[in-house]
């Protein structure tokens, strides 16, 4: 499509670079010489830089496909992962609601077991207190028993000799 364009102003080039050639022949005198050669090359350096540019965009065009697809899949796996969010944020709510709720249980029964902590602190305390004064009269029952036995152990020997007698 750009092709008669192009030629057309190649040729208008080459025509310019020639009357130039002429201007500064009567200015200068000095001879610059334009040949049909001189075109082919301006036309085939034109090609090889068109060729060139052509790769280099078919590359950048390459990127940027490659980097709107990677755009896209980025975009696709967002969505998916704000819906698996979204699943994960409801069941987190949810066992923070029961965390909250088994905290309360277990700071009712906490208090519950200090409560019977210190009942049984205090019943320890007590059944210490009547262990001793248990052990206390124990003792002192002892001391009258060993008192008692001499006299018991004497009675005894009384008696026998009562019942041999008779």
């Amino acid at each position: 499509q750009f092709r008669a364009s192009v030629a057309e102003i190649f040729g208008k080039s080459h025509v310019a670079v020639a009357n130039t050639s002429t201007e500064m022949f009567e200015k200068e005198r000095r001879m610059n010489y334009v040949t049909p050669t001189n075109y082919l090359e301006l036309v085939q350096g034109y090609m090889t830089m068109l060729t060139s540019k052509r790769k280099e965009l078919g590359a950048s065009a390459d990127k940027l496909r490659n980097g709107l697809s990677k755009l896209d899949d980025a975009r696709t796996q967002v969505s998916e992962m704000s819906v698996d969010l979204e699943e994960k944020q409801e069941i987190c709510a949810k066992k923070s609601k029961e965390c909250e709720e088994l905290l309360h249980v277990i700071v009712a029964e906490r208090s519950k077991a200090d409560a019977q902590k210190a009942q049984v602190e205090a019943d320890t305390a007590r059944i210490k207190k009547e262990e001793i004064e248990t052990q206390g009269i124990a003792d002192d029952a002892s001391r009258d028993l060993e008192k008692a036995m001499p006299a018991l152990d004497a009675a005894m020997e009384a008696l026998e000799k009562l019942e041999k007698k008779s």
